[in-house]
């Protein structure tokens, strides 16, 4: 799960050009809109061979980082 954690971290830090980012950092407090969300899920996507369900797909359906992490990691266990 750590491995999750810390590429969504990394991966919202190159999207948003930000270093202070942690797993209770609301995606609200990082300006998160549809666009970066898409970017993200598709690096998450990509990176772990998972697909989010079209219903995860709105960011508003997530309050923090972790929220985030939290879904990909069912998603990773789910393809297993």
């Amino acid at each position: 799960m750590v491995d999750v954690y810390e590429f969504v971290i990394t991966q919202l830090g190159k999207i948003l050009s930000i270093i202070n980012c942690t797993l209770d950092t609301t995606l609200k407090e990082l300006d998160v809109n549809s666009y970066i969300f898409i970017k993200l899920v598709v690096e998450i996507e990509i990176k772990y061979n998972i697909e989010f369900d079209d219903d995860f797909l709105d960011y508003t359906k997530f309050i923090t980082v972790r929220d985030v992490c939290q879904y990909a990691e069912t998603q990773i266990n789910k393809s297993k």
